[in-house]
């Protein structure tokens, strides 16, 4: 039996992993649309182009993890500690659940990513670092008006 941490390009879509302890992984070009990893340790993982479509990440552990080029398309992010985890392109987390989520934004200072008031959703107390963009791009819905 293989390394339980080297599971780079595995199908894992619709797993239960819950509560588990990934840290450290290798989930590089993983499929995990719709797993369900609430609880989970994901420290230090690398989930490079993983694909996280609709996956419950609810309440992970995500500190320093790579999610560069993953898609979190629908992933649910909700009280998540994403404290140091690098993410490309802030864009990927337009759809994502950041409800209560903590750490993203703020430790990124270098990459300081604009995003539309209303682009994503949840709470902004965490997201303080975040700029939002001031063009004719913004609508009606800004972090004073949610929709």
């Amino acid at each position: 039996m293989g390394n339980p941490k080297h599971l780079a390009e595995k199908d894992l879509s619709n797993a239960n992993v819950s509560g588990g302890n990934l840290a450290g992984a290798d989930l590089r070009r993983t499929k995990l649309a719709r797993a369900v990893a609430v609880d989970t340790d994901l420290t230090r993982a690398d989930l490079t182009d993983a694909d996280l479509t609709d996956a419950n990440l609810a309440r992970a552990r995500l500190r320093e993890a790579n999610l560069t080029g993953a898609n979190l398309t629908g992933t649910d992010l909700r009280h998540a500690d994403l404290k140091g985890a690098a993410v490309d392109d802030p864009s990927r987390l337009e759809t994502a659940r950041l409800d209560g989520a903590r750490g993203l934004g703020a430790d990124e200072r270098e990459h300081r990513p604009t995003v539309e008031p209303g682009a994503i959703s949840g709470r902004q107390h965490d997201l303080d670092d975040v700029e939002p963009r001031t063009d004719a791009a913004m609508n009606d819905h800004g972090p004073d008006n949610p929709a």
